[in-house]
């Protein structure tokens, strides 16, 4: 008799070691999991996406040095990327930034670090360039907007413009600067 219970409470001491074991082995490949998540699913180099109007014209093109899709953010970051855009009047814009990111739920490219918008004017054409400065910017491409409430310098031929926060239709070439705006011009 003093047997079966010693095998009973071997087979139960062996049972809760087994289970023990399971659990922990479990919560080991459940944390490598995660971690493998938070690594980028593809990567590119030499980005170059097109966009043409139902006409067939170049309407923009996304260019970066480098992108990768992070699956467990949603996310695909882009290094270096820069954005043309012509307008109907054959007015070209560069956006420019050291870093982006594109949301897999929309087409917004939000822009970081060394933010530049510079209008490029057509050659032969001597007119001054406007160009933007900024942090960050969130921009649009099926509206041609770019928007930020970061700060900003604008420099176009011989003023310089400050200002806090600001919104530029790129298609009606309007800018809206919203607040903290100071202009200088030198000669």
């Amino acid at each position: 008799m003093r047997k079966r219970y010693l095998l009973l409470v071997l087979a139960v001491v062996f049972g809760l070691t087994l289970l023990a074991v399971e659990r922990y082995t479990t919560e080991l490949v459940t944390a490598a999991t995660q971690v493998v998540s938070l690594e980028p699913d593809y990567y590119g180099k030499q980005l170059r996406h097109r966009h043409y109007d139902a006409l067939g014209q170049l309407q923009q093109t996304l260019q970066a040095d480098g992108s990768s899709h992070i699956p467990a953010f949603s996310e695909t970051r882009l290094d270096k990327p820069v954005i043309i855009t012509q307008t109907a009047p054959q007015q070209t814009w560069r956006v420019s930034a050291e870093s982006g990111r594109i949301q897999d739920a929309n087409s917004q490219v939000e822009l970081r670090n060394q933010v530049e918008i510079r209008s490029l004017a057509e050659t032969g054409q001597t007119n001054d360039t406007l160009s933007i400065e900024t942090s960050q910017l969130l921009y649009q491409p099926e509206l041609a907007t770019a928007s930020t409430t970061k700060q900003v310098t604008i420099r176009n031929g011989n003023s310089i413009t400050h200002a806090t926060g600001m919104t530029l239709d790129i298609k009606r070439q309007h800018l809206d600067l919203q607040e903290h705006v100071s202009t200088r011009y030198v000669q």
